[in-house]
């Protein structure tokens, strides 16, 4: 969190080859929001089912960034679903608005797409996140 309470994604992009030559695990980074908890760290869930759209105002860098939502799933084979949405930023100085309606993310598991879509539980949402994996 910055300063003024608002969340600060930056970094540092390191260009230089490594000396070995070897490229493991480059071109990623991510943040995702703590759980929230209730007293006595009980685990508890965001209720976002009041909204329908998400918005969020950023000043990218030309890039495509992943918005990631996470909901809490009731079986292990749910506890890897997390939605995407792709996100184009403009680059410059500008901010940019996107207005993203829910009913646009898409449901992946261990980061690949599932054949059969279903609705944001947006009554138990656990996370929320950014990535960027352009590989560069």
């Amino acid at each position: 969190m910055s300063p003024s309470g608002r969340a600060l994604f930056h970094g540092y992009l390191d260009t230089k080859v490594p000396k070995d030559g070897r490229n493991k695990r480059a071109g990623y980074c991510s943040m995702r929001s703590k759980r929230v908890r209730k007293s006595f760290k009980r685990e508890s869930t965001y209720n976002w089912h009041i909204y329908n759209t998400m918005v969020i105002k950023v000043r990218g860098d030309g890039r495509s960034y992943l918005l990631n939502i996470s909901c809490e799933g009731y079986y292990d084979v749910t506890w890897n679903d997390i939605y995407h949405y792709v996100l184009f930023t403009r680059g410059g100085p500008y901010w940019q608005v996107a207005k993203i309606p829910f009913s646009k993310f898409v449901l992946g598991s261990k980061g690949r797409l599932q054949d059969k879509q279903t609705r944001i539980k947006l009554d138990r949402v656990t996370h929320f996140g950014i990535s960027c994996g352009d590989k560069a």
